[in-house]
């Protein structure tokens, strides 16, 4: 199997004139993908409202719309191809928006579609997260370098280390020698000083 060049994965001459008459009509950014699941969820970012940014939840949806309900259904039902690390429909999704965002090669079409079609500093996905930690996502269309959301807090793990009583979070004993420390530091400040004597010129 021979590996995509560049030129490959990005947009034809005849792409590029295409879509910039669809441009041209819509004022909105066209769709550099001709179909599948890529083309359904830039259809439904485009639908919502580029430049602000989405729940997953809301953005699963209206790709659902765009996909149609036939086309989803057998594409959400395509079995995993590993029992254990195969994802569902909800992590396919969120997949696909993550392989978007390599602009190096299955996101440079829309990459392009920002530089070559609407004049910016390109088109990208950003993936982002609200106070709570969960993924919002925003199509970007005046930037080159999609932004990561970063772990959650629910993905940072404490690390644990066993030890002679049941092995106590390295967290839990750190915050226990830090008391200690602010008690004696406080029991040190509580004691009377002595006063130092006056030196007469």
């Amino acid at each position: 199997m021979s590996v995509k060049s560049k030129r490959s994965f990005g947009l034809s001459a005849e792409d590029v004139q295409e879509l910039a008459a669809e441009y041209a009509k819509t004022k909105r950014l066209p769709c550099p993908y001709r179909n599948g699941a890529y083309a359904h969820a830039i259809a439904a970012l485009v639908t919502l409202g580029a430049n602000k940014p989405h729940s997953l939840a809301k953005l699963h949806q209206a790709f659902k719309r765009a996909a149609g309900a036939e086309w989803y259904a057998a594409w959400a039902g395509t079995e995993k191809r590993n029992e254990e690390t195969g994802l569902d429909a909800d992590g396919r999704f969120l997949q696909n928006l993550r392989v978007l965002q390599r602009t190096s090669d299955y996101g440079l079409k829309l990459l392009e579609a920002g530089q070559k079609v609407m004049g910016t500093k390109g088109a990208v996905i950003d993936l982002s997260r609200d106070s709570k930690g969960a993924i919002l996502v925003s199509l970007n269309t005046d930037s080159s370098e999609p932004l990561k959301p970063g772990r959650s807090l629910a993905e940072t793990k404490v690390v644990r280390e066993p030890s002679g009583k049941g092995g106590k979070a390295t967290r839990s004993k750190s915050k226990g020698k830090t008391a200690a420390k602010r008690k004696t530091s406080q029991k040190a400040s509580d004691k009377p000083r002595k006063a130092t004597p006056k030196v007469e010129k």
